[in-house]
């Protein structure tokens, strides 16, 4: 199944809506003090790879801070023009929705894993939605866990994170969650829609 790039009809656009979303994304992972870095100032791998984003200092290995590296990818999950035109518009593993996107990120770990697998100071991890604006499942839980932590920063700002009833504070941790989600799913699926 061929990705977003090679099969839009507007490269050109494709790659600008690529470059829109990571930069709308950075305003998101800066929020709690990040250092955050996007394309071609995210470390260059051994390969002379690199990937999308990097957060410094954003992990904890046995007390040492890593850098997590993130690569976003769009994927398809329908058929778009195929040789078969009664396929097009059609889900490609409609009894698992989450293939292509288990698929894109198998790809992209493959692609990157050889090259970050000497550098003990970043961490990578595909970041990869489909068109519809579906989150691979460790890009959702970076999400979460960013979110998570950015709820708890609000609380103990406002004083309520202490507060005796905690099914307050889980509910409006999780609000604030789904809000996160609803956004990147938004960021994601504007910019591939071409001309």
């Amino acid at each position: 199944m061929p990705d977003h790039a090679q099969c839009c009809q507007s490269v050109a656009a494709s790659t600008q809506a690529h470059a829109w979303a990571i930069i709308q994304l950075q305003p998101l992972f800066r929020s709690l003090g990040h250092d955050v870095r996007v394309q071609t100032a995210v470390t260059v791998s051994r390969g002379q790879q690199r990937g999308d984003m990097q957060l410094k200092g954003h992990l904890k290995h046995n007390g040492v801070e890593r850098d997590l590296v993130f690569d976003l990818f769009v994927t398809h999950e329908r058929w778009g023009a195929s040789k078969e035109p009664s396929k097009n518009g059609h889900f490609c593993y409609p009894d698992d929705l989450n293939r292509p996107l288990r698929e894109a990120a198998r790809k992209t770990v493959l692609q990157y894993q050889s090259t970050h697998a000497s550098n003990h100071s970043i961490t990578l991890m595909p970041a990869i939605s489909s068109t519809a604006g579906r989150l691979d499942a460790e890009f959702l839980r970076l999400l979460f866990w960013h979110a998570h932590r950015e709820g708890e920063e609000i609380l103990r700002l406002t004083g309520q994170l202490e507060q005796p009833n905690q099914d307050s504070v889980f509910s409006k941790r999780t609000a604030f969650s789904n809000s996160v989600k609803s956004n990147v799913g938004h960021i994601w699926r504007r910019p591939v829609r071409c001309a």
